[in-house]
């Protein structure tokens, strides 16, 4: 049995891996595509370019963790784990980071409130965008910096470890990987969250408002106004799915239950991958070059499949 959900675990990490490689390199393309064209890069445009790159690197790296996991361990090889880990914790938190940015972004651009301090910042937030991203790809440095130090701190008392203190040390240093690993997802899980949820309620009124103007949810800006609100309650509730993941991951992955540590990781991976999608269908220039695509792609099938369209 433990087999079986070894083997669907796989199956549905490489899935959720695919997609979502999929479909960031597709964001990439698409705003790379329009950079070189009009020799100019929107601050929107730059998140999305350096979410997606980090994701997509993220992804990867995950990709090759699942493949090393199979060799044999030794002591090398459990050296080079930590520092794969290191580094994948790195770009988990530079991602999650880039997303907040992202909400930040949406949220200084399109919510409605008459605030000095939202005000200024609705009119700077352009030009802040390349500070904020430089300014949280250090914080995401920072942070990782006591995961490096907790490693050697948790070597060095397992290292020590005797057979009269034995249960309290491995509790002590549960606790501890605990904390270190789940405490740098706190800082940008606040400002995302109250982001998102100024978003909503500023959407919320907007809607209500127009819904009472116009006598009915009719018209295509209200319908606009509801897209953009579905688009940022999924966000959120994608966003929030990853976050309690993580937690339940490093509690499961301390107790060893390796069943669960599965379920966790599956919810992990399909972060990435879901919420690039969701970012596709609610980005305009996305959506359309997506749409360009699929037709393309049924057109050349089309003409395979007709005998003598080519004639």
């Amino acid at each position: 049995m433990a087999v079986r959900y070894t083997i669907a675990y796989h199956i549905i990490i490489g899935l959720e891996s695919f997609i979502g490689i999929l479909a960031n390199t597709f964001i990439i393309t698409v705003n790379g595509v329009d950079w070189v064209r009009s020799q100019q890069l929107t601050p929107c445009d730059l998140i999305l370019i350096t979410l997606a790159l980090s994701r997509l690197i993220w992804l990867w790296a995950f990709a090759f963790n699942n493949i090393y996991m199979g060799v044999r361990e030794n002591e090398i090889e459990a050296q080079v784990r930590k520092i794969f880990f290191v580094l994948w914790n790195f770009l988990d938190l530079s991602s999650l980071w880039y997303a907040t940015c992202l909400c930040v972004f949406y949220c200084a651009k399109v919510a409605e409130f008459r605030s000095p301090l939202f005000l200024r910042l609705k009119a700077r937030i352009p030009r802040m965008v390349p500070q904020l991203l430089l300014g949280t790809q250090l914080l995401s440095f920072v942070f990782n910096l006591p995961l490096i130090f907790s490693d050697i701190w948790l070597a060095s008392n397992s290292s020590h470890d005797n057979s009269t203190q034995g249960n309290s040390t491995d509790t002590a240093i549960g606790m501890g990987q605990f904390v270190w690993r789940v405490y740098p997802y706190l800082l940008p899980s606040v400002v995302f969250c109250s982001m998102a949820l100024l978003l909503i309620a500023s959407l919320c009124k907007h809607v209500r408002r127009m819904v009472r103007s116009r006598g009915g949810p009719q018209g295509p800006r209200l319908m606009a106004h509801f897209s953009a609100l579905r688009f940022v309650v999924f966000f959120l509730f994608f966003y929030l799915a990853y976050i309690i993941a993580i937690v339940y991951y490093y509690i499961y992955k301390t107790s060893f239950a390796s069943s669960e540590e599965y379920i966790c990781m599956i919810v992990i991976e399909a972060y990435p991958s879901l919420h690039s999608i969701v970012l596709i269908q609610g980005n305009t220039k996305l959506r359309e070059a997506y749409t360009r695509v699929l037709w393309k792609h049924k057109k050349s099938v089309k003409d395979r499949g007709v005998p003598g369209s080519q004639m």
